[in-house]
């Protein structure tokens, strides 16, 4: 079994190899549902590592990628088979210990499912997500739509009712799309937006986090500081969310929600784009997110306060953050 950097090395042999052969392969990610970490849980993770190895073929790629998720890289296999090997994994899992335990499945297919490394990580992750939305311990095959969600709302279905149904699993994010989106709205309607497309910003900010549903559960609301390869995880999440919200009735936020981690100076991702190429929306949503994450506390630190967080405003307008939107936002406080 090989680890994470291992694994994408593979996965760039396995592209390489199945772009020349015009050959399908399965990307299968396994996770244990309720295993937050190998510590302290290591017969759970070991046994699944050891049904992995005896259910999977000898040229298949088996790889631990992180503390309670598996990869498996299926080569001339299509989606349908991930799942078939996410029924003998639990099957064997199950007859080789003293309790079951279940796992969350997510497979997507080359090249139907991405054609690129990126893509195809993320089309399994979000059929992942699935599984885990849809009550875990099941397989998915990458086939993740928000018609359910994109349906104006009710009277008796609030936007932020409509954002829970997300499962964003980090239990601060709710709360903290709300306050985003209150902010948002204020800072729309002061900078000359008309309403309508100020209500609009408002649902960008209530769903401005959409894409963390792609990033393993192990790392949404990690108590702590995340290593480099998390990061990068979790540097996905605009991307995912732009694509959840293509083809659908939200599908205009995208541009905005794909973006609003951006900087004016060029170093934001996840394009790099520089001041003239953000969206006003966009922006918007940049400063009220950073300053809801300062005000906010985390498992890892404590806010910094309204104070420090205005400060920290003032002090990245122009490079961090549009000038403009941090002086309407500083506005609408005062």
């Amino acid at each position: 079994m090989i680890d994470r950097k291992g694994f994408d090395r593979a996965l760039a042999a396995e592209l390489e190899r199945s772009r020349r052969s015009d050959e399908p392969f399965a990307l299968v990610l396994v996770e244990l549902d309720g295993e937050r970490t190998a510590n302290g849980a290591g017969d759970p993770v070991e046994r699944v590592a050891r049904g992995l190895v005896a259910v999977t073929r000898l040229f298949d790629v088996v790889a631990h990628v992180d503390r309670a998720r598996f990869a498996v890289i299926a080569p001339a296999s299509r989606s349908e088979g991930g799942c078939a090997l996410a029924d003998r994994l639990r099957a064997t899992v199950s007859a080789t210990g003293t309790r079951r335990i279940p796992v969350s499945v997510g497979v997507a297919q080359f090249p139907e499912h991405g054609a690129s490394a990126e893509l195809l990580k993320r089309s399994a992750s979000l059929a992942l997500a699935q599984a885990r939305t849809l009550g875990g311990d099941r397989c998915e095959e990458y086939a993740f739509d928000l018609e359910e969600i994109a349906d104006p709302p009710t009277d008796d279905e609030t936007p932020l009712g409509i954002s829970e149904l997300l499962d964003l699993r980090d239990p601060a994010s709710v709360e903290g799309a709300q306050r985003v989106a209150d902010h948002v709205e204020q800072m729309a309607q002061r900078l000359g937006l008309p309403s309508q497309h100020a209500a609009r910003v408002r649902l960008a900010g209530l769903l401005h986090d959409v894409g963390k549903v792609g990033i393993p559960s192990t790392i949404v609301g990690r108590p702590g500081p995340l290593d480099d390869d998390q990061s990068e995880e979790v540097r996905g999440h605009p991307e995912i969310g732009a694509r959840l919200l293509e083809d659908t009735e939200l599908a205009d936020l995208a541009p905005w929600i794909i973006a609003h981690h951006e900087r004016p100076d060029g170093h934001g991702y996840p394009a790099g784009l520089t001041a003239a190429e953000i969206p006003l929306e966009a922006a918007i949503l940049a400063v009220a997110d950073a300053y809801v994450a300062m005000t906010s506390d985390r498992a890892y630190r404590r806010a910094i306060g309204e104070e420090a967080a205005r400060a920290e405003l003032e002090r990245g307008a122009g490079t961090q953050f549009d000038a403009r939107v941090v002086e309407a936002f500083l506005a609408t406080l005062r």
